[in-house]
């Protein structure tokens, strides 16, 4: 329902979905034609909050393989909160393990180059 200031009322069922911890704020926003930060917005009033982060997310936070990308994809997390929870645990960010992995490329090149290690047998 509408109110005459052009406001929609959250329904019985939105409310059900709104309440449903282990949705995504994209996917209650995608079943009730709302955006992400009215849902956000709205569990926020209502002292709606995610579940905590459980053991194996927490591990998949930890593999360097995957992106942040992709554990928000695997978690069902947003992007930000893959990010915030990493920075919360003191782990590096993509960009900071990209470059030490190009600064270990480097160091090991020029020791090769210096005919300091053998990178072929």
């Amino acid at each position: 329902m509408v109110d005459a200031a052009g406001y929609r009322h959250w329904t019985d069922a939105e409310l059900e979905l709104l309440a449903d911890r282990s949705l995504a704020a994209a996917d209650v926003a995608a079943a009730t034609g709302r955006t992400e930060m009215a849902v956000r917005a709205a569990r926020s009033r209502r002292g709606i909050c995610r579940t905590r982060w459980t053991a194996e997310e927490i591990g998949r936070l930890r593999d360097y393989a995957a992106s942040p990308k992709q554990i928000a994809a695997e978690t069902g997390r947003s992007l930000s909160a893959v990010y915030a929870k990493r920075s919360e645990m003191g782990l590096p960010t993509p960009a900071a393990m990209r470059a030490a992995a190009r600064e270990a490329a480097a160091a090991t090149a020029s020791r090769a180059a210096s005919g300091g290690i053998r990178l072929h047998p």
